[in-house]
């Protein structure tokens, strides 16, 4: 374990009544110290206790909580992990309508207090679900691509939290997002071919989208691509990039006050009239209506 001989050991090592004992300064002491820090986030001088007397450092070694009272913190922590797959599984099928049951059901027993500091605890507890969630998004169909931006966005989120009483809420927040990227993003069901022409349509939406160009691009025909797209996702090629577009200009115009020209640029309709002709075919208003409509006017 510490990677010293047995000689070097024995040097560090003093007696009393027979038990064996580490002088604090010694390098076996802090060789341990950086151990205790790895596996139980604190200090050895957390898990035992310490004489300060140079020649009798520790007299003994306190026990661990959870093993004075086995019974009670198994049956948490199997809880903990029975709720933690569910929701895994939720988000991986894209059920964010289980959101309230599991917020509900976990918020006694989610955080369990492994640090002082309870926001901390509680942060290093989100971390993990970030991660769980985004591999469990993963599964479900969702490509990296989209995966990165949302996880990388709730790190920094998280890491800002000042109050633990937020934190269920955020779980909640952080579940149903995975799980409509999952409804919105799954790929899972697509041939290689199409996942690769859906991503490269969703990361271009205000560049020219050319079915000729993205076919060269991947090796093909367009007529065998246009097939092909059509049979995968139930829509031509100009249809899906359309609809992708338009709900990316419903997105900008309830959310910026930009100009509705300058929303058709960024998605990708340089013709301002065809972009109002489009939007209305897809919404059933125009622009303008829908913003008026969605910013309470």
């Amino acid at each position: 374990l510490l990677g010293l001989g047995n000689k070097q050991t024995s040097q560090m090592v003093r007696y009393y009544n027979n038990i064996p004992v580490i002088p604090e300064s010694s390098r076996l002491f802090t060789v341990i110290d950086a151990f205790c820090d790895v596996i139980w986030e604190g200090e050895a001088s957390s898990y035992v206790t310490i004489n300060k007397n140079e020649d009798l450092p520790f007299s003994s070694i306190s026990t661990p909580e959870f093993e004075e009272r086995p019974e009670l913190d198994m049956e948490m922590m199997e809880r903990r992990y029975e709720f933690e797959n569910q929701i895994i599984d939720a988000v991986k099928h894209g059920q964010a309508y289980k959101s309230e049951l599991f917020i509900t059901a976990l918020a006694p027993a989610m955080f369990e207090q492994r640090l002082s500091d309870s926001v901390r605890n509680s942060k290093n507890y989100m971390i993990i679900m970030n991660t769980l969630l985004r591999k469990a998004a993963e599964s479900g169909g969702v490509h990296p691509f989209y995966l990165d931006k949302i996880s990388s966005g709730y790190a920094a989120e998280i890491e800002a939290i000042k109050n633990v009483k937020t934190l269920p809420y955020f779980m909640k927040k952080l579940f149903e997002d995975y799980c409509r990227l999952v409804n919105k993003h799954a790929t899972r069901n697509y041939s290689t071919l199409i996942k690769n022409v859906i991503i490269y349509i969703d990361a271009r939406l205000s560049e020219e989208l050319s079915l000729k160009k993205i076919a060269e691009m991947n090796g093909v025909s367009s007529t065998y691509l246009s097939t092909c797209f059509k049979q995968e996702t139930g829509k031509n090629f100009v249809d899906y990039v359309n609809g992708k577009r338009v709900e990316q200009a419903k997105h900008m115009l309830k959310t910026t006050r930009l100009q509705i020209q300058t929303v058709a640029q960024h998605c990708g309709f340089l013709d301002v009239q065809y972009f109002a002709k489009v939007f209305k075919k897809y919404t059933g208003k125009t622009p303008r209506e829908y913003r008026d409509l969605n910013s309470g006017k």
